[in-house]
């Protein structure tokens, strides 16, 4: 089942800059599927891959079923040499959700999606502090320091 995208177009990009822009892929994606949803969840699948043309840093990329159609709710890359962590599975196999209020790591995952902002809105002067240096932290406070704020998450599509 490969993993195909769409860039989004970015409102502040010249149309020279879109034209640099192309469908990409992921190759070798390793799946973490959740057990199905309870009562108020929405339909959720978590994929760890790369792209053909950089075998060594991978993407982990969160997907959720908005519709009929599934959509990238949330990425991280990891530059070469950074290992991506380590998804608990349940006795079957199945990913297990992490509480939002579990402690002992860099960050409560409540506060995750605050962090991520901060980076964009004050180049990780609060919440986003947090965030160690990675191609992923540059790029959002560079978008701070150029004044420009990301508009979209690019689309990314399963294909059967």
């Amino acid at each position: 089942m490969p993993l195909q995208g769409e860039n989004a177009t970015y409102r502040w990009w010249t149309a020279q800059q879109r034209s640099y822009l192309a469908p990409f892929s992921y190759a070798q994606p390793h799946f973490y599927l959740p057990r199905a949803p309870g009562p108020g969840s929405h339909p959720r699948f978590a994929v760890l891959a790369h792209t053909p043309k950089n075998t060594k840093a991978n993407t982990f990329m969160v997907f959720v079923k908005e519709g009929t159609t599934w959509k990238m709710s949330a990425a991280t890359g990891f530059d070469i040499g950074q290992t991506p962590p380590q998804v608990a599975l349940d006795a079957d196999g199945y990913a297990t959700a992490l509480d939002p209020g579990t402690t002992g790591l860099a960050l409560k995952p409540s506060t995750l999606p605050a962090a991520v902002d901060d980076n964009y809105l004050t180049c990780g002067t609060k919440n986003g502090a947090v965030f160690g240096k990675s191609t992923d932290v540059t790029q959002q406070r560079t978008a701070y320091k150029n004044g420009r704020l990301r508009s979209a998450q690019p689309v990314m599509r399963v294909s059967e």
